[in-house]
């Protein structure tokens, strides 16, 4: 994995590449909470408002935090 995915300015833009080039999901898991709020949107006002737009959580925090 490129080291430029770990950040989310590297996210944005494979996020901006792959819209460019159409694909059909992007499937994606921010490296912060908020991050990606404006290629997100830009992304989402191109496409059909007929689709959806998922949000799979892993686990709960504490879950997450206390996997041992």
């Amino acid at each position: 994995m490129p080291t430029e995915f770990l950040k989310t300015t590297g996210q944005a833009k494979y996020v901006s590449r792959y819209a460019k080039k159409g694909y059909d999901a992007i499937a994606i898991s921010s490296v912060s909470p908020d991050g990606l709020h404006r290629v997100l949107q830009k992304v989402m006002k191109k496409v059909n408002p007929g689709y959806r737009s998922f949000y799979i959580d892993q686990g709960t925090p504490d879950m997450l935090g206390n996997a041992s």
